[in-house]
């Protein structure tokens, strides 16, 4: 979208935000907003102040940049009494994370809510739309949190640095032009990338789809088939065994190492549960192996190694104890969908005596090696796919960004662009 930039420009006062247009002011948000507060939580455990609660109460984690028109958290008119720092602040305020993994963060109030201690509440301006000032501050978060967040692993920001951010203060009027003009454009672009974020799930559910095909019936359409006897199977080829993993593989977990241990940058790859962690100056295993998440909420999910790497403790290998096709191996054990074994506790974790008794579809090795080619051969498609589909994901983010950024700090003119939409 090719759009005017204003005719003319001053300078800001603000060193990072540059110029904007001749005739915005900027202001600090303490002489924009009536009200800069939080919230409180009140004591955990002491259930008399959520049990059947009316008012809602807002965490950061349900701070997600959109509209918040409900939320799960409710709190009880008495502790709203009981505990002053429980204000209420009115739908339309617009709220900001301020410390934790979710910093940052921003949403707006649909609904008159109070909120816990780490959000940042801003209602009651005459001088800049609550809107505006959500995409200004959703374009500069970032920025904001490299300039002024403290602490380390927890970085924070606090409600005395938030007042004393300059904002850009256009006309009221020019101020909806704009955010008319990033609600329509980014709606768009937001349809845009549902659409191929759904396109990426139709190519999982096809590539998953394949392997189950491939490793349960083989690639011979014609093979005369017969029951396998295990329920998840179901018909397989005359010619195959069903046998017990354990006839296959042992499987074992690796090597504890510290996180100390694991650098950035070395000679030889850490494996995970999760697949590569970092780098080591030892090996525990070398040749091709398949790799299997052991503990948390993806155990179970299948991974491959090669050459010489360390496998730590949350990883389990599966070592070969008879000629097979490793690729193959690690297909069959994709499609088994392994997580359904987990064992439930604080951490959900594999059990690896079950999954190790579990029994497999196995063809003569020739056949595993034809079945791992034809894997490796389609799915890479299917991959390369949606590494397309991701790339343009990626930059339909990043013009998104781009455009609230420019609209916000005047780079470019919106105004007949908006007024087109309203005509």
């Amino acid at each position: 979208m090719n759009l005017p930039r204003y005719p003319k420009y001053k300078n800001s006062g603000v060193d990072w935000l540059g110029e904007v247009p001749e005739h915005w002011e900027t202001r600090k948000i303490s002489r924009i907003f009536k009200s800069v507060g939080s919230g409180t939580t009140p004591p955990a455990g002491e259930q008399e102040w959520y049990d059947d609660g009316t008012v809602p109460w807002v965490t950061t984690g349900e701070l997600r940049e959109s509209i918040i028109t409900d939320t799960a958290n409710k709190v009880t008119e008495q502790a709203v009494r009981n505990f002053s720092a429980l204000k209420i602040h009115p739908a339309g305020s617009l709220a900001i994370a301020m410390y934790g993994a979710t910093i940052g963060r921003l949403g707006i109030l649909g609904i008159a809510a109070t909120t816990n201690q780490a959000c940042c509440v801003l209602s009651g301006s005459t001088v800049v739309s609550t809107i505006f000032s959500y995409y200004w501050l959703l374009a500069y978060k970032d920025r904001l949190i490299d300039l002024y967040a403290t602490g380390g692993g927890q970085p924070n920001i606090n409600q005395d640095t938030i007042k004393g951010l300059r904002i850009p203060a256009p006309p009221l009027p020019e101020q909806r032009a704009i955010a008319d003009f990033l609600d329509r454009e980014t709606g768009r672009i937001d349809a845009l990338i549902a659409k191929q974020r759904e396109l990426i799930d139709r190519l999982k559910e096809k590539r998953a789809a394949l392997i189950t095909r491939a490793v349960t019936r083989g690639l011979d359409p014609a093979a005369k088939l017969k029951d396998s006897g295990v329920e998840w199977l179901g018909m397989v080829p005359e010619g195959w065994e069903v046998l017990p993993l354990k006839r296959f593989v042992n499987l074992r977990s690796g090597e504890s190492i510290t996180s100390e241990q694991i650098e950035e940058e070395g000679e030889y790859p850490v494996f995970g549960g999760n697949g590569l962690r970092g780098y080591t100056n030892r090996y525990t295993h070398e040749g091709h192996f398949v790799l299997v998440g052991r503990q948390g909420a993806l155990c179970g999910n299948v991974n491959y190694a090669q050459g010489k790497f360390w496998a730590s403790e949350h990883a389990v290998v599966a070592t070969p104890i008879r000629p097979l096709a490793t690729s193959w191996l690690g297909e069959v054990m994709r499609a088994m969908n392994l997580n359904q074994y987990s064992v439930s506790a604080a951490q959900p974790g594999l059990s690896v005596d079950l999954i190790a008794n579990l029994r497999i579809p196995a063809p003569p090795l020739p056949e595993q090696r034809a079945i791992a080619e034809y894997l490796d051969r389609e799915t890479g498609k299917l991959d390369r796919l949606t590494e397309r589909i991701t790339t343009v994901i990626e930059r339909l983010k990043e013009y998104r960004a781009a455009l609230i950024t420019a609209a916000v700090t005047g780079k470019i003119d919106v105004r007949k662009e908006a007024a087109k939409e309203t005509a």
